[in-house]
């Protein structure tokens, strides 16, 4: 589960030159995060793969596209774009996958920080989570 809590700053492990890049492919992993985008240490049970698609249009909007692949079937999973700690608690979308265990959703919402990662958490079973393998900056 990611924690929810006082953030200095989200500066951890950044990939120069996104905010410059039309987009940035970020995969998932079960590898669990704090609301920092730091390593909380373990890793979540899911046996599904995924990946983050970031676009940053000149329009002041960040775009994330969510894919999920072979995750658990037909289940429900709620998605964070995090911007910041304010932002870390917060849903912003949801993704409910196919009986292959297959799924998607685009987050778009105000470019309101400088970093940014996303947070997939199963609403049935938070062991079942993904996480973007970076935080990125926007």
């Amino acid at each position: 589960m990611v924690a929810v809590g006082a953030v200095a700053a989200l500066g951890l492990g950044l990939n120069a030159g996104f905010a410059q890049a039309a987009s940035l492919k970020v995969p998932l992993t079960t590898a669990n995060i704090n609301c920092d985008g730091s390593s909380a240490g373990g890793t979540g049970t899911g046996p599904g793969t995924g990946f983050v698609v970031y676009n940053t249009p000149s329009s002041g909007t960040l775009i994330a596209n969510v894919v999920l692949q072979n995750a658990r079937a037909n289940t429900t999973y709620n998605v964070r774009l995090i911007q910041s700690a304010a932002t870390c608690g917060q849903v912003d979308g949801t993704i409910t996958t196919d009986s292959f265990g297959n799924g998607s959703v685009n987050i778009k919402e105000p470019d309101i920080g400088t970093t940014a990662f996303v947070a997939v958490n199963n609403t049935n079973n938070p062991a079942d989570d993904y996480f973007t393998t970076q935080v990125v900056p926007t």
